[in-house]
This record gives structure tokens, sequence and C-alpha cells, in this order.
């Protein structure tokens, strides 16, 4: 279970590898085997009676509408990109609401049924080109919560990586996911990766005890409910599905911590209790994330040792997947909702990465993240040049100022050598006349 690679910065870990490297040096959380073995054996019984599935999810109304391919796997980009921070700190007005045929959604949930009311109103939703330039007024028409409902959260955030995300699906997959399906091969690993290059804000990564470290909840996700979508067969059908991890976010952790498998030291336990909003990245957030994914991940092996069956070959069902450990969790979580709320979750507001420039040449990355409250930050990756990636905590403004500069210098030097040369012509000219007058 030891991590034997070397510390390093240029490239992250794979979030399972990120997992160990970041428990083996974790201060503020581990993982209690023998609660874990005991959620282990309920999550046996669980899959012996089919409920590790996510095949009720396909024409809910919480899942894809029901059609050709393409626009399933378009609806699946599409929320697979917005799926990030439903919490509040509102706790009179509770979380973002939305009723759909009289049955009433929340968080996750209430984001798709807005997006499949949406899609039922004739508005365009799947089509990169309308989202990719999306006003704010659309957006919060679409996602208006209930009344006396809190709004959908960082719904500033969620425009900028609509429009990023559209112009860059656009531009490389001619605006549908499938295309870049297609290009890959059926293997689940390598489209994560090839997600993960291709669209910035899916690049969920931290720096951990000078380590660079990837969870890549999203980016799984997506990769995840195609292939629930599609039964592990057809465009859906990727033959290394066991390798994907469970998606770390906040929830799951909650179950895992309720249930005993997480165990936090008293002062995290104590900044939880508070509701203390933890910075993304900072050290308590990856341990949490890497406990969550490290014990899932033993999970599915007890549960198949357990139960012994032929290695994944990618038809949907033949074997528990850590993805599906994590919808039965989150599942579970979403029915006995008041159960588990008592017991706290981490609140890491999520940042999102826009790419400023891009220099290919050198294999240089600029991007500007944003947290909850749209103070923008500066992430700066040096790959190619040996570098090393990290958080700067520099404003908008600072930004702003050393592009300044930068126009001002240059329009200096222009004027400048304008002004010299010009300087010169005349003083010579002058000369050269004064001389022949002479």
């Amino acid at each position: 279970m030891s991590y034997s690679g070397e510390t390093n910065t240029e490239c992250p870990l794979t979030p399972l590898d990120s997992a160990r490297f970041i428990m083996e040096r974790a201060r503020h959380v581990s993982i209690n085997l023998p609660s874990l073995q005991k959620l282990a054996t309920t999550i046996s019984s669980a899959m012996m009676d089919g409920e590790c599935t996510t095949e009720d999810w396909i024409g809910s109304d919480v899942g894809p509408p029901t059609g050709d391919s393409t626009s399933m796997i378009d609806w699946i980009f599409l929320t697979s990109t917005l799926n990030f921070s439903f919490w509040t700190n509102d706790k009179e007005k509770g979380s973002y609401c939305r009723k759909y045929k009289d049955k009433l959604y929340h968080g996750y949930e209430a984001m798709c049924v807005a997006i499949n009311q949406a899609i039922y109103d004739g508005i365009d939703m799947l089509n990169a080109e309308y989202y990719s330039r999306i006003t704010m007024n659309d957006l919060e028409n679409i996602f208006r919560p209930l009344d006396n409902s809190p709004p959908l959260p960082m719904l500033n955030e969620r425009l900028k990586v609509l429009h990023e995300t559209g112009s860059i699906l656009l531009q490389e997959y001619r605006g549908h996911f499938i295309h870049c399906i297609e290009q890959n091969g059926g293997n689940a690993i390598d489209l994560v990766e090839l997600i993960v290059k291709t669209f910035p804000a899916y690049r969920d990564e931290s720096v951990y005890d000078g380590q660079r470290v990837s969870f890549y909840k999203r980016a799984q996700i997506l990769v995840s409910d195609i292939w629930g979508c599609f039964n592990g067969h057809g465009i859906g059908h990727f033959i290394d599905m066991d390798r994907l991890t469970m998606f770390a976010d906040y929830r799951v952790p909650q179950v895992l911590a309720h249930e005993g498998v997480l165990v936090y030291s008293s002062e995290l336990k104590k900044r939880l209790e508070r509701k203390e909003e933890i910075t993304f990245g900072d050290s308590d957030e990856c341990e949490i994330r890497a406990a969550s994914i490290l014990a899932v991940h033993l999970i599915a092996n007890h549960v198949n040792e357990k139960s012994p069956l032929e290695k994944d070959t990618g038809d949907f069902g033949e074997r528990l997947n850590e993805p599906l450990v994590d919808v039965y969790l989150w599942r579970k979580r979403r029915q006995q909702a008041q159960i588990y709320e008592q017991t706290p979750f981490h609140r890491a507001p999520i940042r999102r990465r826009i790419r400023v420039w891009d220099w290919s040449t050198w294999d240089n990355q600029c991007y500007l993240l944003n947290d909850r409250n749209n103070q923008s930050m500066l992430y700066y990756d040096l790959y190619g040049l040996g570098g090393f990636g990290g958080l700067f905590d520099l404003y908008d403004i600072v930004v702003y100022v050393v592009l300044v500069v930068l126009v001002v210098y240059l329009i200096y030097m222009i004027l400048w050598s304008m002004w010299s040369w010009w300087f010169w012509w005349f003083w010579w000219s002058w000369w050269f006349w004064w001389s022949c007058g002479l």
C-alpha cells in the first residue's frame, strides 16, 4: 500500500498514487480498518442485491434525456463540467432547490432537472455554440431557484467555465464530446488524461509536501457517467474502469466519516464543526480527499476478494469498481440526508483555471484561478522548463498592473526609437546644409 515513487514537482501523481503519497504523510486524517471492513460487508450485500448500479439513472428526471448517443454524451459533458460546489452557509434557507414534475430536488440533482427543464422548454442547452456565449441573465433564468431557496452557488464561476469549456469543445471536437471519446480507443485512464490536458477547468491538482498531486474528480465522473449511461457497451465501453478511483468531493467523505472509516484529528474536527472554509489545496483538504480515495480503493478490493469475479473487462456490472462504490455511498447519503448531516463535511471553495496564454513550443501554461468570492489568483506551470506548479496569491490588480507596465514600456520604446531617429536625422540635416552653406 506504500507509495514507492520519488518526490517531484514536475508531473502530478495519479489520483491513487497521490492518495498513497498523502496518507503516508497525513497528520490530521487516518483510516480505521475495522470500520472499513464493516462498511465493505454492507456494500458487498448491496452489490448482491443489485444496488450498486447506475441503470436506474438513465431516462430518469436527473439523468440524460434518452435519445441519440451524441446528445446524451453532450448532456453528461455539460453536467460534469458544472458539477462542483453546491453547498451553502445559509442553514435557514438550506440548499439550492428545484421542483420538477411535482418532485423536489436539491443540489446537483436540482441543477440536472433545471437543465432538463430548459431542454424541454426549447433552450439549446446541449449546443456548445450556445453555452460558450450564454449570458448571465440567461444562466440565472435557467437555474432560477425555487421560491425561498438560495440560488445555485458560484454562478459567475459557472458562467466562465461554460464559456471556456464550450469554446474549447467547438475548437477541438466540433462542438460534441463524442468526438473526443472516438479518438480514445476505449481506455478510461487515457480519456481522463485527455480531458485534463484539453480542458483546464478539469485540472484538479494541488501541491502536498512539495509533491504535485491530482484528484481529477470531475474528469473521472465524466468518464464513469458515460460508461454507466451506456451500460459499458458501445461508445461507453472502457477496458480499464477498475483503474479509476472514487470522485473525491465533500459528500462521500462525509459518509465515510459518519461510518467511522475516516478519523479526523480533534483540531480538524473542530474546524469542520465550526464550518470553516478550507482553502483549496490546503493540506487538510488534500488529506480528506486522499483518505477517501484510498478507503474506497480498499473497500472495492475487499469486496472483490470476498466475491471473486473475473478481471474487469469494461462490461457493466461484472466487477465492483470504485466509481460504483462512490455512486452507492453518494446515493446512501441522499437517501438518509438527515442522518449524515449530523457529521460535518469540509467546505473548500473550488477554483477554476482559465487559460490566459499557452506557449505550446515551451509547454508553458498560465492560468487565472478564481475563488468563491471571484478573487483571482495566478497559477503558473513550467513543465517543459523543469519548473514547478504552485499557487501565488496575486489579485487581479497585480496582474493588470504588470500588463499595463509592459504595454507602457513597449509604447515608450517605440516612441523613443522614433524620436531618436527623427532627432538625429534633423541635426544631421541641419549640420549638412549649414556646412554646404559655408
